[in-house]
């Protein structure tokens, strides 16, 4: 499919010839780069690691020059990786060079399903910080929820709001990731498709969405801290134009530079960087950083009615817990959660303006007077190595417990325990007497694939 017409028009107004030549061979180009990110908390070997090459602007990311069936790699699913596209691991850069120094930082990320930058986030942040993850399509945040759980990161929290719904949580965090939604030409060589349903309307659209989601959003940056706009097009209105409004609008706001090393090929404009396919190993990306300047922060008001109430009864449990992520146990009505107890107070603000599918770690359940592992905290970081029995599996065995099937298992314990692949936990099974097992795989993950 031809790149539109009204597209290639604002490009060659926009760009130098040489510039426009080179981003038109880019999106016309058959090479699509694969690329990944490993995850630092659950390092083992990946399959094709002879065919990794080193990608230079984040850590643990590489390309990989074939695509495998990811959904066949018990890794995978293990949480070992995440596929992401390579321009938008920049992200990085931000938080080697930007990212605020303080205890207990608070992080959001505004519109993060899948997950991607997500992960990235979870993976670079301090074992301390908190990081809300929100998404406001309800069916893609329970997708988001699913790769964060499989990542395992526990003082992770996940909403489903709109932006506007942040209003009352003013200068509440450290570090905001706006990704924000729009026209998509960054993806006109990755998904073809896009060209047909690009237009000016739209791209004008997006750009009036743009507007009112950094408005709603920007009162809730704490003093000091950063913000990070990104979006995967390429045209200035919806890039350099709302960071150029915000900044003239704004005094408290400041632009901050990144030191990238010119061979990666990012082009640095007035207001932030881009990446055209091309002269990036990638698809199209944009990115600017800015901070408010140093000021008095609103302080948090205790809500009348907490949310969370500390759990007394579970000590043998608690005893379970890795102690590097320095959680406590809370309940929310029928919920059993664990995060810090530094997190409460942030945490209740956030339980009394959002809609929170996930505060912290979800680990447990009450089933009558006893409790239980939930099933979808199997790949949970929040559990000591050590702390329940397990089996290792090879290959086609973990790829049946992926798909729900009970296995045959010598040696199995009795009770809780976990089946791994690699030494990277899998998933909860119980032992029943008489050698028979329970799969506790949760069923909408399972691996349909034969």
């Amino acid at each position: 499919m031809q790149l539109p017409e009204d597209f290639c028009q604002l490009m060659q107004e926009q760009l130098p010839a040489a510039d426009w030549a080179n981003l038109q061979a880019g999106l016309e180009a058959e090479e699509k780069p694969l690329s990944l990110r490993q995850n630092p908390y659950k390092r083992t070997k990946l399959p094709w690691a002879e065919q990794l090459q080193p990608l230079p602007w984040s850590a643990d990311a590489y390309y990989l020059l074939e695509r495998p069936n990811f959904a066949l790699d018990p890794l995978w699913h293990a949480g070992a990786y995440y596929v992401q596209e390579a321009s938008s691991m920049l992200l990085a850069q931000v938080i080697r060079q930007h990212l605020p120094q303080k205890e207990n930082l608070a992080a959001l990320d505004l519109s993060a399903a899948p997950g991607g930058k997500t992960t990235l986030l979870a993976a670079q942040l301090p074992a301390d910080a908190l990081l809300l993850a929100n998404e406001v399509v309800k069916s893609r945040a329970h997708i988001l929820a699913e790769n964060l759980q499989k990542w395992g990161r526990p003082n992770v929290w996940i909403s489903c709001n709109r932006p506007a719904d942040f209003k009352d949580l003013k200068h509440c965090f450290d570090f905001i990731l706006v990704d924000a939604p729009c026209s998509g030409e960054g993806m006109f060589r990755k998904l073809p498709a896009s060209r047909g349903e690009w237009s000016l309307a739209n791209m004008q659209h997006c750009a009036s969405r743009q507007n009112e989601i950094l408005d709603q959003i920007i009162g809730c940056l704490a003093p000091e801290g950063v913000l990070v706009y990104s979006t995967c097009t390429f045209n200035r209105h919806e890039n350099e134009e709302q960071i150029e409004r915000l900044l003239a609008e704004r005094e408290d706001l400041e632009l901050l530079r990144l030191a990238l090393d010119e061979n990666w090929g990012f082009i640095e404009s007035n207001l932030g960087y881009r990446a055209y396919p091309g002269l990036v190993s990638g698809e199209g990306f944009f990115l600017s950083v800015i901070r408010r300047k140093a000021g008095r922060a609103k302080k948090l008001k205790a809500p009348k009615k907490p949310s969370f109430k500390a759990v007394k009864e579970l000590d043998n449990w608690a005893k379970k817990l890795d102690v590097a992520w320095g959680l406590d146990f809370w309940s929310r009505g029928e919920e059993i959660l664990a995060f810090p107890k530094a997190h409460k107070k942030l945490g209740e603000q956030l339980a009394q303006s959002l809609y929170l599918l996930q505060a912290g770690a979800n680990l447990l359940e009450q089933k009558g007077a006893k409790y239980r592992p939930l099933a979808s905290s199997g790949q949970s970081l929040a559990w000591a190595k050590s702390a329940f029995p397990s089996i290792e599996l090879e290959k086609e065995a973990a790829l049946n417990y992926l798909r729900g099937e009970v296995l045959s298992l010598e040696n199995m314990p009795k009770g809780w325990f976990q089946l791994h692949y690699q030494g990277l936990p899998l998933g909860w099974a119980k032992g029943l007497a008489g050698g028979r097992m329970n799969n506790y795989y949760p069923k909408h993950w399972r691996l349909r694939q034969r």
